[in-house]
């Protein structure tokens, strides 16, 4: 076959041919495996040892693939691993808000909860006074029509929930991590705890309160 009589088509195939260049990492990369195996075939022939193909070119390729391969493993362990440790978290989030109520089932309003937190406390029960402590603060957000207490919430939702009241959600924020981390964390609470606990609880008072001033001043407004 005459290769003029070939050409169109391979001109045709070269057209439609769009070549991408490698990324520049990798292409030091390789180029640096390739250096460093010419010098281990080096030190290897110092001692009469020959490793057939291993100044290949192809050889750094295979490596190259071999790791890029490893890393991907090592992200989708890692990947499942962060999944895993934040289901495990919302599942505990879960737990610390399922009931709202006392040990004895009983169910409180914000002002019982801060009185609970306050006999805790006295007993020296500081982890449960912190966790009262929290509960207030959700009631208070319920009872001044500011964010609807539900046992299924996770802490993150109610944060989310907050996000228009950035100073809000900031002290929700910073009362739920204190709560979560001597509930469910390997901290033990102490007096230091919760009067870290009161204060902010004192704080989301005071914004819910000014919160719910503003509402009722806007609808006295369009009406």
């Amino acid at each position: 076959m005459n290769f003029s009589e070939i050409y169109p088509q391979i001109a045709q195939v070269a057209m439609s041919y769009d070549y991408k260049k490698p990324p520049d990492l990798l292409v030091k990369i390789q180029a640096g495996l390739e250096k460093f195996l010419r010098m281990l075939n080096d030190w290897l022939n110092s001692f009469q040892i020959r490793v057939p193909g291993l100044t290949d070119s192809r050889m750094a390729s295979t490596i190259l693939q071999v790791i890029l391969w490893l890393v991907d493993a090592l992200c989708l362990v890692l990947l499942l691993v962060a999944l895993w440790n934040r289901l495990k978290q919302l599942k505990l989030q879960t737990q610390l808000a399922r009931k709202g109520q006392t040990a004895s089932g009983q169910l409180l309003n914000a002002e019982a909860w801060r009185s609970e937190s306050e006999r805790l406390a006295a007993a020296g029960n500081f982890k449960e006074a912190c966790r009262a402590s929290y509960f207030s603060a959700l009631r208070i957000l319920d009872e001044r029509k500011i964010l609807e207490f539900s046992p299924t919430r996770t802490n993150y939702e109610y944060w989310y929930a907050l996000a228009k009241t950035k100073k809000l959600a900031k002290d929700f924020r910073s009362l739920a991590y204190l709560v979560e981390l001597v509930w469910f964390g390997n901290r033990q609470a102490d007096k230091a705890d919760y009067e870290e606990s009161i204060a902010l609880l004192k704080q989301i008072e005071s914004e819910s309160q000014a919160n719910a001033v503003t509402d009722d001043a806007t609808i006295s407004g369009v009406t």
